[in-house]
């Protein structure tokens, strides 16, 4: 059993059933339902979001829902079950500067993930920049990754965009006073 933790993964607060629709959408795009990689995802919670994704449950049959409730049954139900929890900040010291390099690097996570015998059927690779953009390109060759984007990342790009389009603008007269 692998896991995928959202606390909020697209930033909607889900007070609406619109929203939830959303972020049950991009729940379903990052686990990647649609192409075979993952059947059912296990969603937790409680309140107006548990009453929400119960109206509008039936469009997602790949959907678990557990109200917040049941946490401590789920987490003997995680006792009882292997969860194999591999963090890997440098695996083998090859820059990831080429597509070549990010090759031989997620064909090590592959190996030492045990993907080929079974062992696993997925795993989660967080990276930022050139390695990014680099697996980006390479992804399809690797059908058990599921690439996250490092923490902020987004965020950054955002306020670099930001910056840079409205620099001009008023940003530097506001910087200069």
């Amino acid at each position: 059993m692998s896991q995928i933790f959202i606390p909020d993964p697209i930033g909607i607060n889900p007070n609406s059933i619109a929203n939830v629709r959303k972020v049950l959408e991009h729940i379903e795009e990052i686990a990647e339902i649609k192409n075979g990689s993952c059947k059912w995802v296990v969603v937790t919670c409680d309140g107006v979001p548990y009453h929400h994704i119960q109206k509008i449950k039936k469009d997602f049959p790949w959907l678990i829902l557990i109200p917040d409730a049941l946490h401590e049954e789920m987490n003997m139900l995680r006792a009882t079950v292997h969860m194999s929890q591999i963090f890997i900040p440098d695996p083998i010291g090859i820059n990831p500067n080429s597509i070549a390099n990010v090759r031989k690097v997620l064909e090590h996570i592959e190996e030492i993930a045990e993907i080929k015998n079974g062992s696993c059927k997925w795993v989660v690779v967080t990276c930022d920049g050139v390695p990014y953009h680099h697996i980006q390109k390479i992804k399809k060759d690797f059908p058990w990754l599921i690439l996250i984007p490092d923490a902020l990342h987004e965020e950054m790009n955002m306020l670099r965009a930001f910056v840079e389009l409205n620099w001009d603008i008023d940003i530097r007269d506001f910087a200069q006073n």
